[in-house]
């Protein structure tokens, strides 16, 4: 696929237009948005316990996605800022923003590198499932993972994916009611995760060689 010259151009020149492009496509899309930024969430609220009486306080837990390169301090901070801009200062000592206790409070994950054999076993992997013709790309992943659990073995080499082809009616059931994987998309899941789980079994140099051509020749072991 040939990327017209304009796009070609801005893509090559992420250094200067990253900002640019990540709040237009932000603006098009949520799902696009929530790949772009720190996301926040209202997933639980609380307040009064009488319809005819007026709550006497009131709660929120907002739950957060951390774009790499942001951290908690700076989310709550913003929080705060925020919270003190929606209520009138006579009010403003009366609200409270923390982190919730008993919460699993995580730095953003490290970006993956994607010089590494590793990723060349993914990019191999996604050729396998979806063709020669598919665009590889690193990209953020907006769930959360027990990869957590092993970052501190190798923060730079840990590899979240979804090899599953979603359309947008399948992406709106997650976490909710009939939530699904079409038939179809399962099929091309297990040839990736097949691929996956050969080249696992590989002695490292015949690895090497099979991914290599796959993605990038200056990949190292």
């Amino acid at each position: 696929h040939t990327m017209p010259p304009l796009k070609a151009f801005v893509a090559r020149r992420l250094d200067y237009f990253g900002p640019i492009l990540a709040s237009s496509l932000a603006a098009r899309d949520g799902r696009a948005a929530a790949s772009t930024r720190t996301t926040a969430a209202a997933t639980m609220v609380g307040g009064g316990f009488l319809d005819a009486a007026l709550p006497e306080s009131a709660w929120a837990v907002v739950n957060h996605r951390l774009l790499p390169g942001d951290t908690v301090d700076q989310v709550l901070s913003r929080d705060r800022h925020l919270v003190r801009l929606a209520l009138p200062q006579k009010h403003q000592d009366m609200c409270r923003v923390g982190v919730n206790e008993g919460s699993h409070v995580q730095e953003a994950s490290a970006v993956s590198d994607s010089n590494h054999l590793g990723f060349a076993v993914i990019a191999g992997a996604l050729r396998a499932a979806f063709g020669d013709a598919v665009v590889i790309s690193g990209g953020l992943f907006i769930a959360a993972s027990d990869s957590k659990h092993y970052s501190s073995l190798a923060p730079t080499r840990i590899y979240k994916h979804f090899p599953f082809k979603w359309s947008g009616a399948d992406l709106d059931t997650i976490h909710g009611t009939d939530e699904r994987v079409s038939i179809a998309s399962l099929g091309v899941a297990s040839r990736y995760f097949a691929y996956v789980l050969v080249a696992a079994a590989l002695p490292a140099a015949s690895l090497h060689e099979m991914a290599m051509p796959l993605y990038n020749p200056g990949i190292a072991l």
